[in-house]
C-alpha cells in the first residue's frame, strides 16, 4: 500500500512571505486533524481547510496559483497514491475507521514557488493516526541557485 507524503525544500534564501504562507497550511493542516474522525464528512473538512486559509493574505494561492485553484484538499490512499474518496467541495463521503487518505494543503505563487506540506492518516473512531513517519518542517538544502547564490 503507498503512502503519500510532500515537504517544502529551499535553497538559497527563504522569503519571509513564503515561510508565513508555509505556517499558514501548518495551520490548514491542524484546523482539519482536530475535526478528522470516523463520521466526518469529507466536504465539510474541505470547508474547514478552506475557512482557515480564507483569513490569510494568501487566501487566492490556497490550493493552485489564483485562477487555477483545485477544489480538493485531499484524497484516498491505498493501492494508488491518489484515490477516492476526494476530501473535496461539495463531497458528502463519511470517512469510516480503516480508510486511509492524505492532506496536502498548499499555497502556490507563480514564479516565486510553492510551500505546504502532505501526510498520510488512517481515520479511527476517535481521530486519526499519522501515518508520515518524515518530521514536518521546512528541509534547507545546501546548493547554489541557478544565480549563483
Amino acid at each position: 500500500y503507498m503512502v503519500d507524503r510532500a515537504r517544502t525544500y529551499v535553497i538559497g534564501e527563504f522569503p519571509e512571505k513564503l515561510q508565513r504562507a508555509y505556517e499558514m497550511a501548518v495551520k490548514v493542516m491542524r484546523h482539519i486533524e482536530s475535526a478528522m474522525r470516523a463520521g466526518a464528512v469529507a466536504g465539510d473538512l474541505y470547508e474547514i481547510g478552506l475557512e482557515t486559509a480564507s483569513r490569510s493574505p494568501f487566501a487566492a494561492n490556497f490550493m493552485g496559483a489564483p485562477g487555477y485553484n483545485v477544489r480538493f484538499i485531499g484524497h484516498g490512499v491505498g493501492i494508488e497514491a491518489d484515490e477516492f474518496p476526494f476530501i473535496a467541495k461539495g463531497s458528502g463521503t463519511v470517512l469510516a475507521s480503516g480508510m486511509t487518505f492524505a492532506l496536502e494543503p498548499k499555497f502556490v505563487f507563480p514564479s516565486e514557488g510553492a510551500v505546504g506540506l502532505e501526510n498520510t492518516y488512517l481515520v479511527t473512531e476517535t481521530g486519526f493516526e499519522k501515518l508520515t513517519l518524515m518530521e514536518e518542517g521546512i528541509i534547507v538544502c545546501k546548493g547554489k541557485t541557478k544565480e549563483g547564490t
